[in-house]
């Protein structure tokens, strides 16, 4: 299982529930099994930034996979948007194995909140 992260840029609406499905193909264009796999995901100012302004995982609810079709679900509450400062900041989106260590950037890009 190995892949290069792909250039994704998101976007939503400061107040307004975000909601957004990927679909996680093989290389063979097959749908990847992810029952091996947690997600996370840290929205940053910058590349750089010390701290995220807000994480999104398999463990605090806001990253779901639906295992049978082969999907991430990436989902925040009208309440997580608002708290998000209006303009462009970065993010990327990694696969953990919950067995042995690897992790495996998946997408990575923009994260832009709207008004």
């Amino acid at each position: 299982f190995t892949m290069t992260a792909g250039p994704l840029d998101m976007s939503c609406t400061k107040g307004q529930a975000f909601n957004l499905t990927l679909n996680v193909l093989n290389p063979d264009q097959s749908k990847s099994s992810l029952t091996i796999w947690n997600s996370r995901m840290q929205v940053r100012d910058t590349v750089s930034a010390s701290s995220a302004l807000i994480e999104l995982s398999t463990s605090n609810g806001r990253i779901t996979h639906d295992v049978t079709n082969g999907r991430i679900v990436l989902s925040l509450s009208s309440s997580e948007t608002n708290g998000l400062p209006v303009g462009t900041a970065v993010y990327d989106l990694e696969l953990v194995s919950t067995v042995g260590n690897s992790v495996v950037r998946l997408v990575q890009g923009n994260f832009t909140v709207g008004e």
